[in-house]
């Protein structure tokens, strides 16, 4: 990732040198007073341009420049000025207590860190004061200590009881919801027996999720919405903040589809689905094909433009006839119906399977 840093810092040099082309240039950091640099970073902490109107995050911190990590403390606020995160770095790793904090200004939750890991206990806490959820840590293993209801109640107490908490939906997902909530018993610390998931929009609910634990230990999973099973967990059970990827000082375009995860979608579905294909070493393709997309986000008109090698061609395209859903393009404040042009890389990861990225998303219509 330090590439990416150094590209970053000469975009900032010339920013010094060259002061009349500082309009063309899209700036992610830029120095502030006291020898502290100030970042600009959407809600899920990709670093965007200063101006870019998914900017959500401005972080004013201590930064060595020569080893492109932070050192030192750091603030992070919102758009209104308000304090949402705070806490240090020693040499790029995350060291003593970090808070996090409600729109209100109370305390969401705090932590303390040793050489970049959780230790001790992590307490969630309501916007009004009162105690959420408490996580405990023990050389790397995570296990709930206790949840208290909104009402007050103790559903988890010292490691045993019935768990049911509602999270943000990390990234895009295609059928609208915008929260999770799950539903199961906690044993020990750790989750037990039959979990459900489901899937929340306002007063709307449902179920898209069942999974088994066995002894704390994750045992299978079935989605109800792609009729399949999975080997893994899919979802946090915790509420989860992504500042932690702000050490990584990876940027994102100026565009709805990157803002939101879209294009990140597209590059998960597609590397799951050619995960059956072994590909030679040092594999690389790009692809490209446009798909007519109408106002409700159906798709049809799939075509390549941009063909693969035989061997992923056939497989690449019925995998993109799959997708059910597009995000339409919108203009004039109403989404109207549209010619998409998707493009991508695909090539070996390092554990020598396929991956898709450099995800891109044209709309024929919008400017």
């Amino acid at each position: 990732m330090r590439q990416w840093f150094f590209f970053f810092w000469a975009v900032f040099l010339n920013f010094q040198v060259a002061a009349a082309q500082e309009k063309q240039q899209e700036v992610y950091f830029e120095r502030s007073g006291e020898g502290l640099v100030r970042f600009y970073f959407d809600q899920n902490y990709f670093l965007v341009d200063k101006n870019c109107e998914f900017k959500t995050i401005e972080r004013l911190a201590s930064f060595d420049i020569t080893a492109a990590e932070f050192n030192g403390s750091f603030t992070d606020f919102d758009q209104q000025g308000k304090i949402i995160l705070e806490g240090s770095y020693v040499s790029g790793l995350k060291h003593g207590l970090f808070k996090a904090f409600h729109i209100n200004g109370s305390l969401k939750w705090e932590v303390n860190y040793e050489k970049d890991k959780p230790i001790g206990e992590m307490t969630y806490y309501y916007p009004d004061g009162k105690p959420m959820l408490v996580l405990a840590y023990n050389q790397g293993i995570t296990s709930v200590k206790q949840y208290i209801t909104k009402k007050g109640s103790a559903s988890v107490k010292d490691g045993n009881g019935y768990y049911e908490m509602i999270v943000p939906f990390q990234g895009y997902n295609p059928y609208g919801y915008s929260f999770l909530k799950h539903k199961g018993r906690i044993k020990n610390g750790f989750p037990t027996g039959y979990w459900q998931v489901f899937s929340v929009e306002g007063k709307s609910q449902v179920l898209s999720a069942e999974e088994y634990y066995k002894n704390g230990v994750f045992t299978e999973g079935y989605d109800l919405f792609l009729e399949s099973g999975y080997a893994e967990p899919l979802y946090s059970k915790v509420p989860i903040d992504n500042f932690s990827r702000a050490e990584l000082l990876v940027s994102k375009s100026c565009s709805y589809d990157d803002h939101v995860g879209f294009t990140f979608y597209l590059g998960e579905y597609f590397t799951q689905g050619l995960a059956r294909i072994l590909p030679k070493k040092d594999f690389e393709e790009s692809f490209e094909y446009t798909v007519q997309v109408n106002k409700d986000g159906k798709a049809s008109k799939l075509e390549m433009s941009n063909e693969l090698s035989a061997q992923l061609n056939k497989l690449f395209l019925q995998i993109a006839k799959s997708i059910d859903h597009y995000i339409p393009s919108f203009i004039a404040g109403q989404y109207i119906e549209d010619e998409l042009k998707i493009s991508g890389k695909i090539t070996t990861g390092e554990n020598g399977k396929l991956i898709v990225h450099s995800i891109k998303v044209g709309r024929k219509q919008e400017p």
